[in-house]
């Protein structure tokens, strides 16, 4: 964790250079996009070492994260090769597609997370059940 400290104070400070000092709002999406999509990527290369007994539900976050990343190099590209002239608020396309696909990532990680927590739980309510505590 302590890895992403020096990558967080270098977004923060090229978010705070492109609102104040240089003002761009290409910039502040591609920036903030390049480090969403490297975060999924990171989850995705967690789910796929820990995946654990969880194997379909963790196939299902790592699908989930990779589509969230592909929109997000999407939207970089999108933002590089048609700049917009509005403002994140202005309502254009790419600007839509983002607010949706929070919306619909946040409700996919949660029921994602809910069927992992109920899977790994029953896991460890089938090892108690099977294993005596006091012998073993």
């Amino acid at each position: 964790m302590w890895r992403l400290a020096p990558v967080l104070v270098l977004v923060a400070a090229g978010l705070t250079w492109f609102s104040l000092a240089a003002p761009s709002l290409a910039g502040r999406i591609v920036l903030a996009s390049s480090l969403y999509a490297a975060l999924c990527v990171l989850a995705v290369r967690e789910f796929q070492r820990h995946g654990g007994l969880a194997k379909v539900t963790s196939r299902y976050m790592m699908v989930v994260f990779s589509l969230f990343a592909v929109a997000m190099v999407a939207r970089i590209a999108t933002t590089l090769i048609f700049p917009s002239r509005g403002t994140v608020l202005s309502g254009g396309f790419m600007e839509q597609m983002t607010f949706y696909n929070g919306i619909v990532q946040g409700i996919l990680i949660a029921l994602g997370y809910i069927i992992l927590t109920t899977e790994r739980l029953q896991q460890e309510l089938r090892e108690q059940a099977a294993l005596d505590p006091l012998t073993g």
